[in-house]
C-alpha cells in the first residue's frame, strides 16, 4: 500500500476545504479541543468538552446537511435549509450538554451524544437517497464510503507509527527531552484532520454509482462476506437456537446476558446481510442466496427471545436507560423483521432510515430512555417507601424504626441510580431534600440517606452451618467416599438442584439424594447458631434406596431469600449398599 505524498496531502486538504468547508472547520475545532484537553487536563474544561462533543457531531451532521442541500447533482433540495437546520441543532446541543465535577460528562449527556452521533452518521448514509428509488446506487455509495474510511484509517495509523518513531529517534539521539504529549497531539491531528480530509477528498461527487443496477464486488469483499462473516453469524445462530431449545426443555427464563448475545447476533447479522445483499446476483453459491432470503425469518424468533430476557430484567428492577435501549432496539428489530418478511418490494434504505427515528425517539421526547427510566424508577421508589412506612400524604418521610436490610438496600440503590442519571428532579415534590437539583455529590447523597434512616437497618439473620474439617474420616464399614462441593447453579454430577444432590456412582450411574431432611436436622439441632462446631456434630446418617450413607458436613448454606432451599453444600460423604460387606 503506497502512502500519500506530501503534495497529495496538501491537495486533499485544499479540495476537502473547497467542497466541505463547514465539515472541515468542525473537524479542526474538535481536534483543537482534544489537544487543549491533553495540554490542560487539570483545568476547568467545561466549555472545551462541550465544544468537542458538538464538533464531533458536527462533522457527520454538517456533511449530511451539505449532501442534502443539493447543487445540481440530483441531490435532495436546492436550498441551504438542511445546513441551517444542522447548525441550529449543534447550537442547541452545545447548551444541552452538561459537564460535572472533575470534567466528567454526565451520563445523560453521554447517552444523548451517542444517540445523536449515531443518527448523524446514519443520515450521511441514507440522507441523499431519501427521495431516490435505487437500492443499487445506495448500496454502492455506502460501499465506497466504507472503503474510503477504512483506507484512510490505515493510512493514518501508518503515518502515526512512522512519525512517532521518528520523533522518538530524534528525542533520544539529540537528547531534546520532547514532551510526551506530542504523541497525543500527533494522534488527534491525524485522526481528526488528516483522516477527515482524506475521506472528504475521496467523497463521491456523483451518487449514481451502480452500473446496470448491479453493484460490483471486489474479490476481497466477496471472500470476506462469503467465507468469514456469514459463517460467524451462523455460529451465533446455532448457539442462540441451541440455547432456546434448552429454555424450552428446562422451561426456565433466559439469563440476563442473553440479550447482549442476541444484540451481537443482530448487529453482525444485519451488517453481513447488507454486504451480502447483491452478492447472490453474481455468485451462484447456495449459501449467500439462502442467507439473503432467510436471515430475517431466522432473526424473528431471536427477537422474541430478546424481549423475554429484557422483560424479565425490567419486571424485576424496572426500566433503566440501558434496558430501555435494549428494549427499543428489540422493537426496531421486530419492525425490520416484519417489514422484510411481509413487504413485497422492501428497500434496504429502510434499515438506516428507521434506525435514525428509533435512536432519536430514544434520545429526546417523552418516550426517551431518560424520561421513561425516571418515571419507572420513581414508581419503584414510591412502592419501596410505602413498604418501609416512609410514604405519607404523597411525601417521603424518614423511617421511624430500623428498616429491613433488603428494603433499606433497595431504596438506597434506587436513590443512587436516580442521582447518577440526574433524575432527582423527579422527587422534588416528595421532599425538600431534592428540591432544585438534578444531582447531588456523593457525600451529599450519603447524608440524605442517613437523614432518611437508610443507614440504620436490621441485618437479616442468614442461616449458615459450618463444621470443623475432620482430622481423618474412618471408612470402616463403607465402600465408597465422595468429596462433595456442590452449588445450586451447578450442573452434572455432584450438583444440587432443589435440594436434590446428584451423585455419580462408581459404576457410572447416578443417584439423586434429597438433602431436605439434612437441612431440617441441622435447623432443629443448632437453630441459628452459625459458629463452627466439631466435625462429629456435623455427621448425619441416612438411607436412600438400597444405599446407606454417612455425611460429614463441612458447610451448608441455605438460600438467603428462601431458608428451606440449599444454596451450597460441602463435605465428605461415605456410602455402601445395604447388606453388602465392605471392600
Amino acid at each position: 500500500m503506497k502512502l500519500p505524498s506530501p503534495r497529495f496531502l496538501i491537495d486533499a486538504l485544499a479540495t476537502a476545504f473547497r467542497r466541505f468547508p463547514m465539515v472541515m472547520l468542525a473537524a479542526i475545532l474538535g481536534t483543537a479541543c482534544m489537544m487543549w484537553i491533553v495540554e490542560y487536563d487539570s483545568s476547568d474544561l467545561n466549555v472545551v468538552i462541550r465544544l468537542l462533543l458538538t464538533a464531533a457531531i458536527g462533522v457527520p451532521l454538517l456533511l449530511a446537511g451539505r449532501l442534502m442541500r443539493g447543487d445540481g447533482t440530483g441531490m435532495m433540495w436546492n436550498t441551504r435549509l438542511p445546513e441551517i437546520v444542522a447548525i441550529l441543532i449543534l447550537v442547541g446541543l452545545f447548551f444541552t450538554f452538561r459537564v460535572g465535577e472533575y470534567n466528567s460528562l454526565s451520563l445523560q449527556s453521554a447517552l444523548l451524544f451517542a444517540l445523536v452521533n449515531l443518527s448523524a452518521h446514519l443520515l450521511v448514509a441514507v440522507g441523499p437517497f431519501l427521495n431516490r428509488s435505487s437500492d443499487a446506487d445506495f448500496w454502492e455509495y455506502n460501499k465506497t464510503l466504507f472503503s474510503n474510511f477504512v483506507i484512510g484509517a490505515v493510512y493514518s495509523a501508518i503515518l502515526y507509527a512512522g512519525l512517532s518513531i521518528a520523533i522518538l529517534a530524534v528525542d533520544n539521539l539529540f537528547e531534546l527531552r520532547i514532551d510526551g504529549k506530542i504523541y497525543a497531539h500527533l494522534f488527534f491531528f491525524l485522526a481528526g484532520v488528516f483522516n477527515t480530509a482524506y475521506f472528504l477528498f475521496h467523497f463521491p461527487a456523483e451518487l449514481r454509482l451502480a452500473k446496470d443496477q448491479r453493484p460490483e464486488y471486489h474479490i476481497a469483499l466477496r471472500n470476506l462476506v462469503k467465507y468469514i462473516l456469514i459463517p460467524i453469524v451462523t455460529i451465533y445462530f446455532v448457539i442462540l437456537y441451541a440455547y432456546s431449545l434448552k429454555i424450552l426443555v428446562q422451561w426456565e427464563l433466559p439469563r440476563g446476558w442473553v440479550g447482549s448475545l442476541v444484540l451481537g447476533f443482530s448487529v453482525a447479522g444485519i451488517f453481513t446481510w447488507l454486504l451480502n445483499y447483491f452478492l447472490p446476483e453474481s455468485d451462484d453459491s447456495a449459501l449467500v442466496a439462502a442467507y439473503r432470503k432467510w436471515f430475517f425469518p431466522v432473526l424473528l424468533p431471536m427477537t422474541l427471545l430478546l424481549f423475554v430476557a429484557i422483560g424479565r430484567r425490567i419486571g424485576d428492577y424496572g426500566v433503566t436507560e440501558p434496558r430501555m435501549l435494549v428494549a427499543t432496539t428489540g422493537v426496531w428489530l421486530l419492525v425490520m423483521c416484519l417489514y422484510f418478511i411481509i413487504a413485497k418490494r422492501p428497500s434496504i434504505k429502510a434499515i438506516p432510515a428507521s434506525l435514525i427515528l428509533f435512536a432519536l425517539a430514544c434520545a429526546i421526547g417523552p418516550l426517551s430512555a431518560g424520561k421513561v427510566s425516571a418515571r419507572s424508577q420513581a414508581h419503584r421508589l414510591q412502592h419501596e417507601l410505602e413498604q418501609a412506612g416512609m410514604w405519607q400524604d404523597g411525601k417521603m418521610v424518614p423511617a421511624r424504626d430500623s428498616l429491613d436490610e433488603e428494603i433499606a438496600g433497595e431504596i438506597s440503590s434506587i436513590l443512587t441510580y436516580m442521582n447518577e442519571w440526574e433524575h432527582l428532579d423527579m422527587l422534588k415534590g416528595w421532599t425538600d431534600k431534592f428540591s432544585g437539583t438534578e444531582k447531588l455529590s456523593w457525600s451529599e447523597l450519603e447524608q440524605v440517606k442517613e437523614e432518611l434512616g437508610l443507614k440504620k437497618f436490621k441485618a437479616r439473620k442468614h442461616l449458615a452451618f459450618s463444621f470443623e474439617q475432620p482430622a481423618g474420616v474412618s471408612v470402616v464399614d463403607y465402600q465408597h467416599l465422595w468429596v462433595i462441593d456442590a452449588v445450586a447453579s451447578g450442573r452434572g454430577a455432584n450438583s444440587i438442584t432443589d435440594n436434590v444432590l446428584t451423585l455419580e456412582t462408581p459404576d457410572g450411574g447416578e443417584l439423586e439424594l434429597d438433602m431436605t431432611p439434612l437441612l431440617q436436622h441441622l435447623k432443629e439441632k443448632f437453630g441459628e447458631n452459625n459458629s463452627a462446631k466439631p466435625a462429629e456434630e456435623g455427621a448425619y446418617e441416612f438411607q436412600e434406596g438400597d444405599w446407606e450413607f454417612r455425611f460429614y458436613v463441612r458447610t451448608l448454606y441455605p438460600d438467603i431469600n428462601d431458608g428451606d432451599e440449599i444454596n451450597q453444600l460441602a463435605g465428605v460423604l461415605l456410602g455402601k449398599r445395604s447388606g453388602s460387606a465392605p471392600q
